[in-house]
């Protein structure tokens, strides 16, 4: 009897220490270095949450927290590291709606991942509206002085965008459909020379990032006919919302961009990564760096952000059927 319960109590014993070391690296997470990947070369906006965020996970958790840039691809680079990963919580990815919502339909073919099976939604850092602008010298004022004149000359019309399939280029697409005009996509690789072109007339609108053209609105070298998101933003209060012209009420659309972990990652990991991040974003020192790129942190929980890439996977699919839009 005594050597059955002593084997008993062995093969428990042995049990303990066969769960023991999985359990005890999950209580101690994060064990080793912890790695951001961003989609971008480094010193963008991008990047430069992605370190702040670094930096106050870092000081939190007494481990060291690269940022690891893996630009080119069309974000694929950095969405291939990510799915070949470990589950375990210690690599991540701050990506745009590019990476995690448009390429799912734009660039179908290609991804050798799929964003909802290998990704966990961790956190949505920004929310990033675009502006509307024209020269100083355009004859339009408001949207719907532009729409008006694009109705009355089909295809006569550009606008600017920093290349195909990205947000801003999306976004004039939306316009057209929703006020049933045919306007011209310019693209660019960048946002230096679409706003020179605009400035100089070459391209008679373009969408960009407050942050590309928030100097040329104050200098009034260009014009800021609206912001794309539903409410004004911060840095331009007196500039309106394309929701607000008549006819566009629903209009919006924006560029975002948030955390992400690799799929299969322990729950309590999850939460604890989320929690960190999102203690870093809600600082008032990152809060100002956002605002000062025309973003803004939106606290949401891990299930409400993957709530809301699978919305905006939707939309942006939705966009690219209607306008027949096609990587290059």
């Amino acid at each position: 009897m005594r050597t059955s319960l002593q084997k008993i109590g062995m093969a428990i014993a042995l049990t303990f220490l066969a769960v023991a070391p999985g359990a005890m690296a999950q209580d101690k997470f994060p064990n080793h270095t912890v790695t951001i990947i961003v989609p971008f070369a480094a010193g963008g906006g991008v990047d430069t949450i992605a370190r702040l965020v670094a930096d106050d996970l870092r000081a939190e958790w007494s481990v060291p927290v690269l940022v690891e840039n893996r630009p080119g691809g069309s974000g694929m680079i950095a969405g291939q590291a990510l799915a070949q990963a470990e589950p375990d919580g210690h690599t991540l990815m701050l990506a745009t709606a590019g990476e995690l919502a448009i390429n799912t339909t734009l660039l179908k073919s290609r991804l050798s991942y799929n964003v909802e099976k290998d990704f966990e939604p961790l956190v949505l850092a920004a929310r990033i509206p675009n502006v509307f602008v024209v020269g100083k010298d355009s004859p339009y004022k408001t949207v719907s002085e532009f729409v008006a004149a694009a109705k009355q000359a089909p295809d006569s019309l550009g606008y600017g965008s920093s290349g195909i399939g990205n947000p801003q280029h999306l976004t004039g697409a939306l316009l057209g459909h929703e006020a049933e005009v045919s306007l011209l996509h310019v693209p660019y690789k960048g946002a230096s020379q679409q706003v020179m072109d605009t400035i100089g007339g070459q391209v008679d609108s373009t969408f960009a990032s407050a942050v590309a053209v928030l100097g040329n609105v104050k200098d009034g070298s260009l014009r800021a006919l609206a912001v794309t998101s539903k409410e004004r933003m911060a840095v331009l209060p007196d500039v309106p919302t394309i929701a607000e012209t008549p006819g566009l009420e629903g209009f919006e659309l924006i560029n975002w961009f948030g955390f992400v972990t690799k799929k299969g990652v322990a729950p309590a990991t999850i939460a604890r990564l989320h929690d960190a991040i999102a203690a870093s974003l809600s600082k008032p020192g990152t809060a100002s760096r956002l605002t000062a790129i025309g973003a803004e942190y939106v606290p949401m929980t891990s299930t409400e952000f993957g709530a809301f890439v699978n919305e905006e996977t939707a939309k942006f699919a939705r966009i690219i059927e209607e306008a027949q839009i096609k990587a290059e």
